[in-house]
């Protein structure tokens, strides 16, 4: 009886409520790209690798030297070593046959993958490893993606900038959309709220049910918003574990709270706004 009655009373409720939730799942998701936009650049800079092919001769004692050499540099965060049999067995696998045995050798060279610490990798800083490497006893060949460092650079501010005008988009939608649902609420009573007025009801006496009814609606919008960014979050996670480097624990608060203090934020000031406006309303316009 009492959700017939709640549902009567005011209809709008449902769709302010998945209206507003929706908002808030855009602003929880623009918030945890913002918080993790570095994070996810570094990520995808450190999985940009420059390799350095040695020569079938080399020795054990000139694989340890060179590695020493390179893991100087205080660019480099990681160096891998892949041995001629290793590579091989890699690549056999990938073919489904053993290529070395229809061959009669393994044409395919032991290889360095380095790897650089993300706030140091620039063009300049590879070409330098690359020139210092190539004169190198034991290096056949030094190969990594030149335009692709410059290509992540110019997609990564792209992406800051859209992400900034989403947010304030997302933030507008929220306002309007709250403050229109609340208008329209209001309009549907305005001749009840005159009635209030005319036998001396103060304002706040007035705005008391409309804003605590609301600032539940938002409450109930944020859960539903957060209910379904757990759900993304987890289908992410669960598609790419890679994901889990990137999303932390404290960092998934943080968006719940922020975006719980925002949407109780925007219901207030919105309820308040569109509640003394309607309370302003002259006569003539009730009609």
């Amino acid at each position: 009886m009492a959700a017939k009655t709640t549902r009567r009373g005011n209809p709008n409720s449902l769709p302010s409520i998945l209206s507003t939730a929706m908002v808030l799942l855009m602003l929880a998701l623009f918030l945890a790209v913002a918080l993790n936009a570095k994070k996810i650049s570094d990520y995808l800079r450190e999985n940009m690798v420059m390799t350095a092919y040695l020569n079938n001769d080399i020795s054990e004692q000139e694989v340890k030297t060179l590695k020493r050499f390179i893991e100087k540099f205080d660019e480099v965060k990681e160096v891998r070593y892949t041995s001629e049999k290793e590579a091989a067995e890699a690549f056999a696998q990938e073919l489904g046959q053993d290529f070395v045995n229809a061959l009669g050798y393994n044409p395919i060279p032991g290889s360095f993958d380095i790897v650089f610490n993300a706030d140091a990798l620039t063009q300049t800083t590879m070409s330098a490893i690359k020139k210092s490497l190539i004169g190198k006893e034991g290096v056949r060949e030094v190969v990594y993606q030149t335009g692709l460092l410059d290509q992540l650079n110019k997609n990564t501010n792209m992406t800051l900038l859209v992400n900034t005008a989403l947010g304030f988009v997302f933030l507008l939608i929220a306002v309007t959309l709250i403050n229109s649902t609340i208008r329209l609420d209001l309009y549907s009573k305005r001749f009840i709220i005159r009635s209030m007025q005319m036998v001396g009801a103060t304002k706040w006496f007035i705005i008391r049910p409309f804003l605590w009814r609301s600032m539940i609606n938002g409450f109930v919008a944020w859960i539903v918003a957060m209910i379904l960014f757990v759900l993304i979050s987890y289908i992410l996670l669960y598609v790419l574990a890679e994901a889990a480097e990137i999303i932390k624990p404290q960092e998934f608060v943080i968006i719940v709270i922020a975006t719980f203090v925002l949407g109780m934020v925007l219901t207030f000031i919105s309820s308040i706004t569109a509640i003394r406006k309607n309370l302003r309303l002259k006569l003539e316009n009730l009609y």
